[in-house]
């Protein structure tokens, strides 16, 4: 779900989707991040292959959301961005058809660090507890 400034166009729909993303530029990342990954999470390209313009270098979570509220572009967001980060002049918009973001633990393979399996074990325990039983009712709005 993009995030976007409250007077951009895309704000006052219900839902977008991926070609709409084709009119908005998308905050992108600096750094070394791998090539793949910002594919995966900042696309070029809509589904039928229109470009995706790709906006402002940022280099934490705050400056892309004052960049967002001060109308520089749009950034890719899950559900929980909404509900946890949710500021004036920002609106996030669900994107149509979209599968819900999973998230989940990792860590290095080999060595067996018991305690890691452990908290592993313990965190996926009290997430399913406190899971709702439809993750779109997380989203605010």
């Amino acid at each position: 779900m993009p995030a976007v400034a409250t007077g951009h166009p895309l704000a006052g729909r219900s839902t977008v989707t991926p070609e709409d993303l084709a009119g908005v530029p998308l905050l992108t990342i600096a750094g070394d991040v791998p090539e793949y990954w910002l594919e995966h999470q900042l696309p070029t390209r809509t589904p039928s292959g229109r470009p995706i313009e790709q906006g402002q270098s940022v280099t934490n979570f705050q400056e892309a959301l004052a960049l967002v509220a001060g109308g520089s572009g749009a950034l890719p967001a899950g559900a929980h961005v909404a509900l946890y980060h949710g500021r004036p002049g920002i609106c996030y918009v669900p994107v149509e058809g979209d599968k819900l973001l999973g998230y989940g633990l990792m860590w290095r393979s080999g060595g067996g660090n018991r305690a890691i399996e452990l908290f592993g074990r313990t965190a996926r325990e009290i997430a399913r507890d406190m899971a709702p039983a439809d993750p779109r009712r997380a989203i605010p709005g």
